[in-house]
Order: structure tokens, then sequence, then C-alpha cells
């Protein structure tokens, strides 16, 4: 026996129409007035206790949306202030740099040094005039003057003492001692 389908609406589930209840009876029909009778619902409450376990399924689904929302929600709510934070930080940072560059005088990079200002001492020099100026006496600098080349020597004019031992053949006591 199949159960009859009912006419739904668009916005409900298709549920089917519950089971029939039997009652039954047991025994001769000569004392049909006097049997016992018996009801079955075994379908029934199978079908109750199915519904019951969908509805359950279905609103723990409708939590995890809800809550998988609200984590959502709550990451995007934290991401926000991170990026809030951090914008109030380079803001903050752009305001000094303002600050500090009103502060400074402008100078223009291609514009020519003041003829006035010192020329720049290399720092070899600045240590020996501090040297001087303590009266400490340093090493006398080099002289810078012109440097004379000459040939290299040849090869034969070495000294016959650093003439060269002659070479060791590393697989010697191997070939010794093979067949």
């Amino acid at each position: 026996m199949e159960p009859r389908n009912s006419p739904q609406t668009a916005d409900q589930p298709q549920t089917s129409e519950l089971p029939a209840v039997l009652v039954r009876y047991g025994g001769p029909l000569a004392s049909l007035p006097s049997l016992a009778r018996r009801l079955e619902m075994d379908a029934l409450e199978r079908e109750v206790v199915v519904r019951k376990v969908e509805r359950e399924v279905a609103e723990l689904e409708r939590l995890r949306k809800v809550d998988e929302q609200r984590v959502n929600d709550e990451t995007a709510r934290q991401l926000a202030e991170r990026l809030a934070a951090e914008q109030r930080r380079l803001d903050e940072l752009r305001r000094r740099q303002a600050e500090e560059a009103k502060s400074q005088p402008y100078v223009d990079p291609a514009a020519p040094l003041d003829p006035t200002a010192p020329a720049p001492v290399p720092d070899d020099q600045n240590a020996q005039d501090a040297d001087a100026d303590s009266g400490q006496s340093t090493a006398p600098a080099p002289a810078v003057g012109r440097v004379e080349r000459a040939p290299l020597p040849s090869p034969a004019s070495q000294p016959a003492s650093s003439a060269k031992a002659p070479r060791r053949d590393p697989f010697k006591p191997l070939r010794e001692n093979s067949p």
C-alpha cells in the first residue's frame, strides 16, 4: 500500500500523507462483536520519526549556515579594523613626513654648490690633519710620482736552486702491483 501525495503549494516541501493506521480483528467471524481489536501503527510511528529527524537535519543545516555567516562577518569586521588601523598609521606617518619636510628648507639637487663653502677633504687628509694638530708624528704620506716599468725576467735567468723537481706518478704503485 503506497501513501497518497497530497497537493502542495510551491513554497512547501513535498511530503506524503501519513500512513494509515490499521485496525485488525483476530478470531472467528461468528464472534465478531466480541473480538479483540489490535491497532497497527508501526508504519505511522516510523514515518513520524523520519520526519522529525529530517526537520532536525534541516534545522542543523540552517544553524550551520548562520554560524558560517557569523564567522565570515566577524572575519570581515576584524579585517576592516586592521585595515583601518593600518590606514591610520600610514596617515600619521605621512603627516609626520610632511611636517619634517616643512621644517627643512628645500634644496634643489640641480643647484650649484655654495662657492663660499669649504671644499670637502678626503678622509686620509682629515686624519693627517688631526694627528698634526694633536702633536703626534705619523709616517710620511707616500709620494705620488711616476712608476718605472721594466720587463719581467725570463724563466731561464732564474737560479738553479728553484728548479722544479720531477713530477711523481700517482699511479706508479698500482702499476707495480698489477700482473
